[in-house]
């Protein structure tokens, strides 16, 4: 029997629906090798949502992602709402549409093909391929999800990492670790209140897990060796505060938009989300970049779908791609002689076709 599953589509603004069209393509690909079933349901968010229901996140599209097994969103923002109040900006959709589902740890998967590093004597050109994991109890969605718990606004409170959410994140940063390389590199602010507390907790983890290495370095440290080194890393455990940093040195390292993805953990379905903006300027002209989607859709394979060879095909899809068409520059891709994203997604497609009718690859 296949297995079924429910995910909810919400295209998002700008290119969101476009990209959307080829994540969604890629999904109805990958049913029937990989014995599933996929029911999709569609909703508004954002701008768009801004336009037609009046408020970013409506009641009808919390209605939709109701017993689905996963939710996928495209880009959200417009800057024709960046005058209006908080609770009317498109971006505040995603902050509500975390707290419904109960988020607690937001992953981001960083892949970059070919990444030339310069050692002084030499330059190393190898494929970068980590993760990075928080948990969720700082900025816009911790501010507003302590307001359920009787917090005033404007009042601080001294980190607590004694709260679950912080336990289930460590723990599910080793379970992902587990499935990978067995590596995980700790990453802590060199000053800052109780983090002493925080390593405490995560040994205690670690000690649960004998097979994953652990490694342990300060925010300044691992961004010295991202630069450096960044194929070292397998996943990084990063504690809140310093992710921002992470976060955004890894944007840097892509040098192009739309070549990350993420996916935030809750108690409910998980919410899987290309990194990138919403690139209006880009709508409708077929040169939007489908490859965050892409990954998105393998994390969604993997995390929400229990596929992980899936995800595999994917991945692998895209390296050979990326190394065959060596026209395509990521932003934008071009029109002409180079590929758009009709054009790049069905290669693709056709990819992972081939590799899938290939007998050690069939499942």
């Amino acid at each position: 029997m296949p297995n079924k599953k429910r995910i909810a589509i919400l295209p998002g603004d700008g290119i969101g629906p476009e990209i959307m069209k080829q994540g969604v393509r890629m999904l109805k690909l990958l049913q029937e090798p990989f014995d599933m079933e996929l029911t999709f349901v569609e909703g508004s968010i954002g701008a768009a949502a801004l336009k037609e229901y009046g408020t970013p996140l409506p009641q009808e599209t919390l209605q939709c992602i109701q017993d689905t097994d996963a939710v996928l969103v495209g880009p959200v923002g417009d800057p024709a709402f960046e005058d209006q109040p908080e609770h009317l900006r498109p971006e505040q959709a995603l902050v509500d549409l975390r707290i419904a589902l109960g988020a607690f740890a937001n992953m981001r998967s960083v892949r970059i093909y070919n990444k030339a590093v310069d050692s002084g004597d030499s330059t190393r050109v190898r494929n970068v391929d980590f993760n990075i994991i928080r948990d969720m109890r700082k900025g816009r969605y911790w501010r507003e999800h302590l307001a359920f718990q009787g917090m005033a606004p404007g009042e601080t409170r001294k980190p607590d990492y004694r709260l679950p959410e912080v336990t289930r994140t460590a723990t599910q940063a080793f379970r992902i670790a587990r499935n990978r390389k067995k590596n995980i590199t700790v990453v802590y602010p060199a000053k800052g209140e109780g983090i002493g507390e925080w390593l405490e907790l995560v040994a205690g983890i670690a000690a649960k897990h004998p097979d994953v290495q652990v490694d342990q370095m300060t925010t300044a440290a691992c961004l010295d060796a991202l630069e450096k080194d960044p194929f070292h890393f397998d996943v990084i455990l990063s504690e809140c505060t310093t992710t921002a940093a992470i976060n955004d040195f890894t944007l840097k390292m892509t040098e192009k938009e739309g070549m990350l993805s993420s996916i935030v953990f809750g108690k409910k379905q998980p919410l899987i989300q290309p990194v990138h903006s919403t690139e209006g300027h880009l709508a409708g002209k077929n040169i939007a970049n489908p490859i965050a989607m892409f990954y998105s859709v393998g994390m969604i394979c993997e995390y929400a779908f229990g596929r992980p060879l899936a995800a595999r095909n994917v991945e692998e899809a895209i390296t050979t791609i990326m190394c065959r068409e060596s026209q395509f520059s990521g932003k934008p891709i071009k029109s002409g002689k180079g590929k758009g994203t009709e054009e790049f997604s069905q290669y693709v497609f056709d990819e992972i076709r081939q590799s899938l009718s290939m007998p050690f690859l069939t499942v």
